[in-house]
């Protein structure tokens, strides 16, 4: 074979391993050493393009992420910031414009719809508890809830037992050694040492 012919496909490199296409002459691969170096530099130069694209690319996208993730989190700042304004705000503005005997009267019937709700509650859960069968002895019992947790009180033997549901939740949580306390603001709580 002619040492002149020319290489239109792609061949392999000796010395780095890496393909190369090319249209230059078999002779020229045997040239002297500064024709290869040439070469090399030239693929070096190509791969340090090539590499620095997608660490550009991987720049440009973490500066982009993290430049949302701060807009996101100062948002979120922002949001809490401006919830608690409103609030305290909504508070101020309803303790001057509401009188305290409106406010009185809203609490009041907000405990009675509580003490309708669990008197729903009782009423759907005895039907459920009535329609249950001995067949289906894996059924469970549907809860009924009392008002002020008196049966409890009284069943476990706890002293002192009060009116208040908060006071006997409170007492029985404490016997059975839980450590959380389900504190209210009033006066049924005050007695207990909390404020």
């Amino acid at each position: 074979m002619d040492s002149a012919i020319t290489a239109t496909t792609v061949l392999r490199g000796t010395n780095s391993g890496q393909w190369y296409v090319g249209s230059e002459s078999m002779s020229s691969l045997s040239t002297p050493h500064s024709h290869r170096r040439e070469i090399s530099q030239e693929r070096d130069l190509a791969h340090q393009v090539a590499a620095a694209d997608p660490r550009r690319y991987i720049d440009e996208t973490l500066s982009v992420e993290v430049l949302e993730t701060m807009n996101k989190q100062a948002d979120e700042a922002i949001a809490s910031i401006v919830d608690q304004l409103v609030d305290e705000q909504v508070a101020a503005c309803l303790a001057t414009h509401i009188p305290q005997e409106l406010q009185d009267q809203v609490a009041e019937q907000q405990k009675e719809l509580e003490e309708l709700h669990r008197d729903l509650h009782n009423s759907e859960s005895r039907r459920a508890n009535a329609a249950l069968r001995t067949s289906h002895e894996d059924d469970s019992l549907n809860t009924i809830l009392k008002q002020d947790c008196t049966d409890l009180m009284t069943e476990y033997e706890i002293p002192l037992v009060s009116d208040s549901r908060e006071w006997n939740l409170n007492r029985l949580m404490q016997f059975l050694g839980v450590k959380y306390q389900m504190v209210r603001d009033g006066p049924a709580t005050t007695g207990m040492g909390f404020a």
